[in-house]
């Protein structure tokens, strides 16, 4: 499987702050390693392995944080927009304070300010290997058409994918561990603003730096083969959380890579993520 778009010869321009390689690399391992490293604490909680992550949630929220208000004062970017990611950044920073409270609100600015910059990373890399931003894919003669189709897709395997892990979540053997609470409250959802931020934050993580940043990073070095593993091995690494019954997620990675590779268009799969889980949230609430 290969892509249908082109990769112009132009090499990706450096920053101040490094290469768009770099930094996009530098916050696919940031951004995830928190998120990966909580649910394998979780998972191996299940088979009576004392093994904490505790240590990898601060380090990577600080991170992330630093990186958005250095990102935020070094990008050539208008005040209003330099200044609302640097609030975000704080904001961000300020989450792995020991005992912090994080209110709804922090997590919303929070969230979309890491949203912003991990576009402006994918895009500055995206732009420079295929000649288009990351929300704006090749032009098409029926580009909302194909979007329609990546969005429902994309909705279809996540339908299959949750309905997979709810039959093997309720058909395992009964020696296999099972998780001790739901995925909302280890994902920590309290309300409707906390769950809007959280699961906005998950389709970022998952679409735009699993499934796009990989592929584009893998873009012309790595095989097809190479991409699916990696980008799909990350994914269910983070819901692991959920024990043996969340590897069906990897459909929903596989799809994700097709769909991306072949169409170029993130924001439907973003948009067809966040839909899904938000309406499963209302109706399990």
């Amino acid at each position: 499987m290969t892509s249908t778009t082109t990769s112009p010869s132009t090499p990706a321009p450096t920053s101040a702050t490094g290469s768009p390689r770099l930094q996009l690399t530098a916050l696919l391992v940031a951004a995830t390693a928190s998120t990966i490293g909580k649910s394998l604490a979780v998972f191996a909680a299940m088979w009576g392995l004392d093994f904490s992550a505790s240590w990898l949630l601060p380090i990577s929220i600080a991170a992330v944080g630093c990186w958005s208000t250095v990102s935020a004062a070094r990008r050539a970017a208008p005040d209003r927009t330099q200044a609302a990611l640097r609030a975000g950044g704080t904001c961000v920073a300020l989450l792995a304070a020991p005992g912090a409270r994080v209110s709804d609100a922090m997590l919303i600015v929070a969230a979309g300010a890491f949203c912003w910059l991990t576009a402006a990373l994918v895009g500055d890399l995206v732009q420079a290997r295929t000649g288009h931003g990351v929300l704006t894919a090749p032009s098409a003669e029926n580009a909302w058409l194909d979007s329609l189709l990546v969005g429902v897709a994309l909705f279809a395997a996540a339908f299959v994918a949750t309905h997979l892990m709810g039959y093997a979540g309720a058909h395992l053997p009964a020696w296999l561990p099972s998780p001790a609470h739901s995925q909302a409250a280890t994902a920590g959802v309290h309300g409707y603003l906390s769950a809007a931020a959280i699961i906005g934050h998950a389709a970022v993580i998952e679409e735009l730096l699993m499934t796009a940043a990989v592929c584009v990073l893998g873009r012309d070095i790595l095989p097809a083969w190479v991409i699916y593993t990696v980008s799909v091995s990350l994914r269910v690494a983070a819901h692991l959380y959920l024990g043996f019954a969340g590897i069906p997620v990897a459909i929903l990675g596989i799809t994700s890579v097709y769909l991306y590779r072949k169409y170029g268009r993130i924001l439907p799969l973003m948009t067809a993520h966040f839909a899904f889980d938000f309406g499963q949230l209302f109706i399990s609430y």
